[in-house]
């Protein structure tokens, strides 16, 4: 005898509702686990939230879209500047990316590890020597010119594309700002 009741199943989405494979052609109703994800988290790694971190656009909320516009104007307005000859491109495009989208640091950050270095002398060096310390287990995401504000942590995340580190300098004027958009893991507080 079969029962004709249904058991009630979590909604399951694509990429998006989209549909098409994301940019490592993972399948985009169940990622590269091969297990369907419940809506609401992203169909390539399972996190929650349109944001996931890794570099997976995968939202269709404005939040998500205004997101991704931000993060391409910025990567595109920071390669522009060094060709015009205008500077090194450190800050022009966080600058951009946060009139676009205000939470950009926010979104670029989820995901990462994150460790913030801030004080009066010794930030960049510091910097420097942890990310390179931090580099033998994967990639990361650093502002070793010396964009220590808002802008420029935003820029070089943005540039740096998913990274699962970020070491970043902070001036003391923003660290209470950044620490919030960044949740970071560690923070070295410098003399």
């Amino acid at each position: 005898m079969t029962s004709n009741t249904t058991e009630e199943q979590p909604e399951t989405r694509t990429a998006g509702g989209y549909g098409e494979p994301d940019m490592h052609g993972a399948s985009p109703i169940s990622g590269r686990t091969g297990r369907t994800v419940p809506c609401g988290h992203c169909p390539f790694c399972g996190a929650g939230g349109p944001f996931c971190g890794h570099g997976h656009w995968w939202g269709k909320s404005r939040a998500a879209l205004r997101a991704k516009v931000a993060t391409s104007v910025s990567k595109t307005a920071a390669r522009a500047v060094p060709v015009a000859g205008r500077g090194d491109g450190s800050v022009i495009g966080g600058w951009i990316g946060l009139k676009i989208d205000p939470e950009l640091l926010t979104h670029l950050a989820a995901g990462r590890q994150v460790a913030l270095v801030s004080g009066t002398n010794g930030k960049t060096t510091t910097t420097r020597l942890t990310a390179a310390a931090m580099g033998v287990l994967g990639n990361v995401a650093t502002n070793s010119l010396g964009a220590n504000m808002p802008t420029g942590h935003t820029s070089a995340l943005a540039r740096a594309g998913y990274t699962p580190y970020a070491v970043l300098e902070v001036t003391k004027h923003y660290l209470d700002q950044v620490m919030t958009a960044t949740t970071p893991h560690v923070v070295a507080l410098l003399n």
